[in-house]
């Protein structure tokens, strides 16, 4: 699974690459591949301010003695492998399933080698930079120097500009690097991204703030007397259905902060000294939780943020009730350079078991800045070690903010723009909802906030728990490869329905989604904590209880909001770029989650009870009398493996309330699974009609749906299967061979089973899936009162088959790269294969090169393989496992070609120096290509001094200089095989 959308951009997403334009500009991919002879570009690419919407003015060149803080990421190894192993360790049913990795075995596997930290800091070190070091885990090298000497060790130029920022902004001093961050090639494979090179638009915190002056929306009609409201924690345990769920009291959770805490919370230098969080707790009657603040900077003065982190610190722990600890991350500013260390430190102490994040930053600059990738490789080690991130989506609408806007006002940022880290596949997004209630603060509706953050990020992939669900853009039926924000949605209102906490010793109210984000992470701990905390990162198992469908998914545990919009999105029923998949129901979530998580094959369908295919919270029932053997909660499927030989066969589970009430069973009582096959209705019933049964002895039987001829429909009885209950389980089991699915014939209520057809088989659909319970009304009447009745969802069969122990492995390989010159050195990875549904592990890969050469057997999934003739090759890979069971990967196409020589370039200045303002006419005639009957197709001239790239045809350009200095003027050109080549040139100005 690739992380980064960068090449092969569909049209969809062009239009916003378009839009994206308008806020600043960037090197093209293309451009940014390219590089001076000797350097390798990194993920870090040039940025100017020339098409800026924030009124910019070019100051010059940054100063060279300008002192400098970066943080140089290095490439994770065996990134598809830890793609794969994030996955399978999250997903319920999987036999890797909570087998989450420790700090240790993410360094063995996964981190950058001794050999190139040490490469890296070595190069550091040479080129001048100071306080040069490297975490535990080796993602990144932090370093200290002079502008001049980061300039000279990642060949680029550093520009300062003055920006001013909307609604009075103070004007700020800013400066970027205008061209991409390159490094000696012998560093090109170890290296991803230099950050620190841009100051252009920090990340910034979400708290509500409306303009000052500005009239405030109109309060909803009488029929919400109580907002606006002011919610204490109590208050939100209620909105969100804690119900019995305890306390998160042996959950640890964690804050990302930034600036002086002094006040907000107990500090290892003052722990008695007063402050928010205690007084908090004190008001709101909740148990002092202990508080760890791990400095991960030099330490700071500033308190600009104390409000946000007040609120955070408090409403995270209030949802919580209690946790075992709080480990808040203090960061130095809101500048990657000083955040990254923060996220860091979450992983490498692996101490808390989520975390939230309310702030961000617009995720195209978070991308080109370089700060992006490397963010996404610490997210990525806390999924695979079972941690979840929360991050605030933001408060602009369907539009991205920027310093200076006023959070809380829709489209105010900008547009169809979506915040980081919110955005990263690994990381929760938390988007924002109303909640209007009466004087009780019993909800009466819960709608879309109408600037909470929603979107889809076009550099950031969808996680494949999320990808069924996203659709491309707005009103598209295709499911799209983006990250579709948010995932989730909380309490964002800060007008209508803010929370209360404590800032400064006073009692305040705030919200916005710098709000959503602590609540979220308060309800994940609650439901973390009722299943011991074994269920890692949340969104494949938040995910997996929604089903997806066209033209609208299916929520199950989470509350769907159906109600609002965001600017360019509004709410659905099921998954939306507004709400997500809805608001945490705690207890729904926790039932539901620990239904599929309780046994270590729950959601395999070879193991009983089989795929959770619908469930709802408790207490749903509408009909009466409500009794708790009457409330369905959940329907299940399996199709465990019996015999080779035996047929095709479904066992099918029903979870209700609480069969154990029941001293014995009622008459006149139903208990029905109902599902559609190619458009006819069949159900599975256990019933206590008298005379064919009694209390104690229940009958199991099938039948079908038909018209009735009034109108209506009717149920018929078609004959007796195999069944059972459990009081212990409170569950109803029945076994239904697939052979009975059948057309019925005749008319109700004369119908019998049908005897023609073909029954469904593995990739059969059985839609329409869900449990009623009813009762008789009335002896002999034939009426059924419906009592209770759960949402619908579908199943998909899998075939007896395919739980057998020697069922076929899944194999799967991929290659990297497929097409290059000789000698092609290519990686062969396999390590996305896996058994069989039965589980089971893999016991050996046998890789075949297709070029002639000998085929490798081994335990480990990749190899490295080099093919040094022209042609295409098919490989493959045959997967075993323990079982016995094999399987034969796809072959993968890999196209070798002839080397052919790079291009040479070259480049005049005519005149080289003068004084500004001055014209200067470029000439790259002299460059180039030496293969037989090649040609330079494009030029691209980057003059150094901020302005944008010109790509054109031909050789020769011009350009007026308006400022003083030396500016390293450079043409990158590509021939008609791709090759490129770049030259430079200075170009010295004065006064």
């Amino acid at each position: 699974m690739r992380t980064h959308l960068v090449d092969g951009i569909s049209s969809a997403w062009r239009l916003l690459l378009v839009l994206l334009g308008a806020f600043f500009s960037y090197a093209p991919a293309t451009q940014a591949a390219t590089a001076a002879a000797g350097w390798t570009p990194t993920a870090t690419q040039a940025i100017t301010l020339t098409n800026f919407t924030i009124h910019a003015t070019s100051l010059g060149p940054l100063a060279g003695t300008t002192p400098l803080r970066i943080v140089v990421g290095l490439r994770l190894q065996n990134e598809a492998q830890l793609n794969s192993a994030i996955l399978a360790i999250n997903t319920p049913g999987n036999p890797s399933y909570g087998k989450f990795l420790t700090p240790a075995q993410f360094n063995a596997n996964y981190a950058p080698s001794s050999t190139q930290i040490k490469a890296v800091e070595s190069y550091l070190t040479q080129m001048g930079l100071t306080n040069v070091a490297a975490p535990s885990n080796g993602l990144y090298v932090t370093a200290s120097g002079t502008a001049a000497a980061v300039e000279a060790a990642f060949n680029t130029t550093l520009w300062q500009y003055q920006v001013s920022g909307p609604n009075g902004e103070p004007a700020r001093t800013v400066y970027a690097n205008t061209q991409p961050a390159q490094v000696p090639s012998a560093l090109g494979g170890i290296v991803l991204s230099v950050v620190g090179l841009q100051t252009i638009d920090t990340m910034h915190t979400f708290i509500g703030s409306w303009p000052t002056g500005a009239p405030l929306p109109p309060v909803p009609p009488a029929t919400t007397p109580a907002n606006p409201a002011t919610f204490t924690p109590q208050d939100f345990w209620k909105v969100y259905d804690v119900g019995a769920i305890p306390t998160a009291s042996t959950t640890t959770i964690a804050i990302f902060a930034e600036g002086n805490l002094a006040g907000i919370v107990p500090t290892s230098a003052n722990p008695s000294a007063a402050n928010d969080l205690r007084q908090f707790e004190s008001e709101n009657k909740l148990p002092q939780v202990a508080v760890e603040v791990v400095q991960v900077g030099l330490g700071s003065t500033d308190t600009s943020g104390a409000i946000e982190f007040d609120m955070d610190t408090q409403e995270s722990t209030g949802m919580a009730g209690a946790v075992k600890e709080l480990i808040v991350y203090d960061a130095d500013s809101m500048n990657d350079v000083d955040l990254i260390p923060g996220f860091n430190a979450f992983v490498t102490e692996d101490l808390a078991q989520a975390g939230s994040a309310s702030f961000g930053g617009c995720d195209t600059l978070e991308y080109v800045s370089g700060a992006m990738p490397l963010y996404d490789q610490i997210f990525r080690q806390a999924a695979v070690q079972g941690q979840t991130v929360f991050a605030s989506t933001g408060d602009s609408g369907s539009a991205c903010g920027v310093v200076g806007d006023t959070n809380g006002v829709p489209l105010s940022g900008v547009p169809a723009m979506v915040e980081f880290p919110a955005s990263d596949t690994y990381v929760m997004g938390a988007g924002g909802t109303t909640i209007l209630v009466d004087s009780s603060f019993n909800v009466i509706e819960t709608t879309a906030w109408d600037a909470g953050g929603g979107g889809f990020s076009v550099w950031e992939y969808s996680g494949a728990w999320q990808t069924p669900f996203v659709p491309v853009d707005a009103g598209s039926a295709v499911a799209g490869v983006g990250k579709g924000l948010p995932d989730i949605a909380m309490d964002a209102d800060f007008l209508l329905s803010p929370a209360g906490f404590v800032s400064g010793g006073s009692d305040t109210s705030n919200g916005g989604t710098s709000l959503a984000s602590p609540l979220s992470l308060g309800s994940w701990a609650r439901v973390e904590g009722a299943h011991k905390n074994v269920l890692g990162f949340a969104g494949p198992a938040l995910y997996a209880l929604a089903t997806p469908g066209l033209p609208f998914s299916t929520i199950s545990g989470m509350t769907d909001i159906t109600l609002g919009s965001n600017g360019l999105y509004a709410a659905t029923p099921g998954w939306d770029f507004t709400t997500g998949l809805g608001s945490f129901d705690v207890a729904g979530v926790s039932a539901l989650v620990g239904l599929s998580s309780s046994s270590s094959g729950a959601l395999s369908p070879c193991v009983l009870p089989g795929t959770l295919v619908v469930s709802q919270k408790e207490g749903s029932q509408t009909g009466a009398p409500a009794n708790e053997e009457d409330d369905v909660t959940g329907v299940s499927f399996a199709e465990p493996y019996p015999a080779s030989t035996a047929p095709e066969t479904l066992e099918i589970t029903m979870n209700v309330g609480n069969l154990a009430a029941l001293p014995a069973l009622p008459p006149n009582t139903y208990w029905k699974v109902y599902f559609s096959y190619k458009g006819q209705a069949y159900f599975v019933d256990m019933d206590t009609v008298l005379p064919s049964g009694t209390p104690a002895a229940p009958e199991f039987v099938y039948g079908v749906t038909t018209p009735n001829g009034a109108g209506g429909t009717g149920d018929s009885t078609l004959g007796t299967i195999t069944g059972t209950y459990s009081t212990t389980a409170s569950t109803i089991t029945w076994t239904l061979p697939a052979k009975l699915i059948l057309p019925p014939v005749g008319t109700f209520p004369n119908v019998t089973a049908g005897t023609s057809g073909t029954p469904p088989g593995a990739g059969a659909q059985l839609s329409a899936v869900h449990g009623v319970t009813q009762l008789l009304a009335g002896a002999d009447a034939g009426l059924l009162e419906t009592i209770d009745t759960s949402p619908s969802g579908t199943y998909t069969l899998v075939g007896n088959a395919a739980c057998n122990p020697a069922a076929a492995v899944i194999a799967l390989l991929a290659a990297t790269p497929t097409s290059g010159t000789t000698p092609l050195a290519v990686t062969l990875d396999a390590s996305a294969s896996h058994p069989p549904l039965n589980g089971g592990k893999i016991k050996e890969y046998t890789f075949s090169f297709g070029d002639g050469t000998t085929a490798v057997t081994q335990t480990t999934p990749t190899v490295k393989h080099s093919y040094s003739a022209v042609g295409t090759y098919k490989a493959d890979a045959v997967v075993t496992d323990t079982g016995g069971g094999t399987g034969t990967s796809a072959s993968v196409a890999i196209t070798v070609k002839s080397a052919t020589p790079a291009p040479t370039a070259a480049i005049a200045a005519t005149p080289s120096s003068g004084t500004a303002p001055m014209k200067v006419s470029f000439n790259a005639s002299g460059s180039h290509d030496p293969n037989s009957g090649g040609s330079i197709k494009q030029y691209s001239f980057n003059f150094g001094d901020g302005s944008a790239y010109v790509v054109q045809t031909t050789p020769t350009v011009s350009h007026t200089y308006s400022a003083a200095a030396n500016h390293i003027a450079s043409v990158t050109v590509t021939d008609a095989e791709g090759g490129t080549a770049s030259a430079s040139v200075t170009v010295k100005t004065a006064q």
